[in-house]
């Protein structure tokens, strides 16, 4: 293997890491928003703080996605300028293929609106917080 193809290897790993990155970080948010509504204080009725959660999230949510689908197809323009020993290789190809857009979107939107119904449909406020007895 010459260094123009371990060199396009590498790339291709490093784009590979850089989606989970984003993923993680989309994992650390989506926790984040919901640890704030299950905190059980009396601000998480606020509908002002649901529409400024939602829609921050929402902004998040999409700018997120796009980096991911731009490393995707980064990933691909790599993959297609593999010389023909890397691209005829299964098991190396199987691991640097990232999915198509539709399925990042698909499982992306999944969890956005899994985030966002979570915040304003369950009723996170807490009955012991507004002063009312639990079990009278």
């Amino acid at each position: 293997m010459d260094g123009d193809s371990l060199s396009l290897l590498q790339l291709s790993m490093d784009s590979s890491k850089e989606v989970n990155t984003y993923w993680n970080l989309y994992i650390a948010v989506a926790t984040a928003v919901v640890g704030i509504m299950a905190a059980g204080h009396q601000y998480t009725n606020s509908k002002i703080l649901k529409i400024i959660l939602s829609g921050a999230f929402l902004v998040f949510a999409i700018s997120n996605l796009l980096a991911i689908i731009r490393l995707g197809n980064l990933r691909m323009a790599l993959i297609n300028a593999f010389p023909d020993e890397l691209r005829n290789n299964p098991e190396l190809m199987a691991g640097l293929m990232p999915a198509d857009w539709l399925s990042y979107t698909a499982f992306h939107g999944f969890l956005d609106i899994a985030v966002i119904a979570a915040i304003w449909a369950v009723p996170w406020f807490m009955a012991r917080e507004s002063g009312a007895d639990i079990g009278k």
